[in-house]
């Protein structure tokens, strides 16, 4: 069994089905998605409906390694 499981760390797929559910807004879902101990490395993109709701997010198991946001001067991301 893997070793993240145990430690109840939630597969990525878990977490997206949580957020959903539960968050109410774009910066709850993103901070969520930031933080969340998961059980293997992922990228994430969310979009918003609202202005500089955009974001990148590159997961480790343990915690983001990059997070790239939409901004006033940055208004795509690649």
């Amino acid at each position: 069994m893997n070793n993240l499981v145990v430690k109840n760390y939630y597969p990525s797929t878990w977490l997206l089905r949580k957020v959903f559910d539960e968050e109410l807004s774009w910066e709850s879902a993103v901070k969520r998605l930031n933080f969340t101990e998961i059980t293997a490395p992922i990228y994430f993109i969310v979009a918003g409906v609202g202005p500089n709701e955009g974001a990148v997010i590159e997961r480790e198991s343990t915690k983001a390694h990059g997070y790239y946001q939409l901004n006033d001067t940055t208004w795509f991301l690649v």
